[in-house]
């Protein structure tokens, strides 16, 4: 006999008591840890036409749309600090500096 996945279970037993709040908010902590959420989405979306849970469905698919996108938004990187292109030919100007400092130090010490 195999077990039910945790999924599976937490969605049966939100099916079985489907007017408690708390079942739904059980299965949605599990889905955000798990990466599940668009099974949870798919699940809800399945019962949007149901005559008797048609309605609340909608809401709770809305919910997890709401949720998932804050998920996204929260996990969105920013872009990296630009450097100001005045640092940037600083920096090319030294380096141009050394370079040539180091260059007229070779040829001076050929030449003696």
């Amino acid at each position: 006999m195999s077990e039910l996945d945790p999924f599976d279970a937490l969605w049966a037993a939100v099916l079985e008591g489907w007017s408690e709040d708390k079942r739904h908010h059980a299965i949605l902590d599990y889905a955000i840890k798990n990466e599940r959420m668009p099974d949870l989405a798919g699940r809800y979306k399945s019962l949007t036409l149901d005559a008797e849970k048609g309605e609340s469905a909608t809401k709770k698919l809305n919910g997890v749309v709401i949720a998932t996108t804050h998920m996204l938004i929260s996990m969105k990187s920013t872009k990296p600090a630009k450097t100001a292109w005045h640092w940037n030919m600083l920096i090319m100007g030294l380096c141009f500096a050394i370079v040539a400092y180091v260059g007229l130090k070779v040829v001076v010490m050929r030449g003696r």
